[in-house]
C-alpha cells in the first residue's frame, strides 16, 4: 500500500496505518486484535508464500533469470 511517499509491504503494518490514519470504522470491532493480527500472520505467512508458488509454476518460463557468470 502506498500512501504519498510511503510504501507498506507488510500486512501488519499496513493494518496498524489504516487504523491510525482512519479509526472509524475500527478494523479491531469489539477489541478483537487478537484475530485481526493472527489474520495478518497467516496472509504474510503460508497464504503469501502458496500464492508466489502458484503464480510461479504458471509463469515459470516467463519468468527473467540470472545466470552465473
Amino acid at each position: 500500500m502506498q500512501i504519498g511517499a510511503d510504501i507498506f509491504c507488510d500486512t501488519k503494518c499496513i493494518i496498524r496505518e489504516l487504523e491510525n490514519r482512519y479509526p472509524s470504522p475500527t478494523l479491531f470491532p469489539g477489541g478483537s486484535h487478537g484475530i485481526v493480527w493472527g489474520i495478518s500472520f497467516w496472509t504474510d505467512g503460508p497464504l503469501f508464500t502458496t500464492v508466489l508458488s502458484v503464480i510461479f509454476a504458471k509463469l515459470g518460463k516467463n519468468v527473467l533469470r540470472f545466470s552465473k557468470r
